[in-house]
């Protein structure tokens, strides 16, 4: 028979094997620790890469820096020059989170960056065309940015 230790927690006494009381300390010290004073730390810069729809969500969990354990949706997230939380132009950004339930927030910057190559729809020459209308050039950026 595996001999138990007793240890207090809480007001209480336990009798436990002595990995399950390291395993609870580790996990408490590392969980609660920093979230029993409300303190938050942002990362201070974030590269973003938008998605094939030009967008990305900016979530807490993408701007937090280590782990909480309470769940996102007490976390706001407001970031500059952009209404709501997805952005779809390329830039640099300020992002604040704010933990809703003591008011404490952070902040931290995003790079976005639009890494996907244009893809070109409805093209109406043929692969291999030799007419000079048929050829994008590199220098012909407004080919790409014409919108129907």
């Amino acid at each position: 028979m595996e001999k138990l230790t007793q240890f207090s927690f809480g007001g209480s006494v336990w009798r436990t094997p002595k990995p399950i009381i390291l395993t609870f300390l580790l996990f408490y010290s590392l969980m609660g620790y920093s979230q029993q004073n409300g303190a938050i730390a942002c990362n201070d810069l974030v590269q973003v890469s938008l998605d094939g729809d030009c967008e990305a969500e900016i979530t807490p969990d993408m701007i937090l820096e280590g782990t909480y354990n309470q769940p996102w949706s007490v976390f706001t997230v407001k970031i500059s020059n952009v209404i709501g939380t997805i952005v779809t132009r390329p830039g640099f950004h300020t992002v604040t989170v704010t933990n809703t339930t003591n008011g404490n927030s952070c902040w931290g910057n995003i790079t976005v960056e639009d890494k996907l190559p244009p893809i070109v729809e409805n093209c109406p020459c043929a692969q291999g065309n030799t007419d000079p209308d048929c050829h994008f050039l590199c220098s012909d950026l407004e080919a790409f940015r014409k919108v129907p």
